[in-house]
């Protein structure tokens, strides 16, 4: 009787908690059939190749592991060198980003609307503490063959910090 009593109120404790949750990683996954699922990975296949920022930062797309994942890496060869792995993953499409940090944001493709693909947050591996910063969304806009735009939002604990947009050309 004890347990089920302590059971009982671990699940109360646990509904109160969530209730009201401005928690980022809370999110609803966006649901595609197998064929827009595939279509959305080939989407970002196509960024195949190397880009550039305005400041001359490189981004570098490439299709690996027999053609089921797509790795980005951002500032190749830079101490701050960063990688983004896209994958399919049940009905959707999975990215995680292993961050110069040391976290790894896990997000999934949660909306689709044209040129742009937004990824928001499924969990955060190796997180330090609560309140470490983590990149928690990251929207790709494909504004025509050469051109991209990349935002990312961060977030310390459960609150939105800084936004940054990099604007890319295609150089290769």
């Amino acid at each position: 009787m004890q347990s089920l009593l302590t059971l009982g109120f671990l699940t109360t404790l646990a509904s109160c908690a969530s209730m009201g949750s401005k928690d980022p990683l809370a999110f609803q996954p966006y649901e595609m059939d197998a064929e827009a699922r595939t279509a959305l990975f080939e989407a970002v296949a196509e960024l195949e190749g190397d880009w550039s920022t305005e400041d001359g930062s490189i981004s570098r797309f490439e299709i690996t592991s027999n053609g089921t994942v797509i790795k980005e890496t951002l500032f190749p060869g830079q101490p701050h060198e960063m990688t983004n792995m896209y994958t399919l993953d049940g009905n959707g499409l999975a990215m995680t980003h292993y961050c110069s940090m040391g976290n790894q944001p896990h997000m999934r493709a949660t909306a689709i609307d044209g040129n742009k693909i937004v990824f928001s947050p499924t969990g955060v591996s190796d997180r330090g503490s609560a309140d470490e910063l983590f990149m928690a969304s990251m929207t790709l806009t494909k504004i025509d063959e050469h051109t991209l735009d990349i935002e990312w939002t961060s977030y310390q604990g459960n609150q939105p910090g800084e936004v940054m947009t990099f604007h890319h050309k295609r150089i290769d």
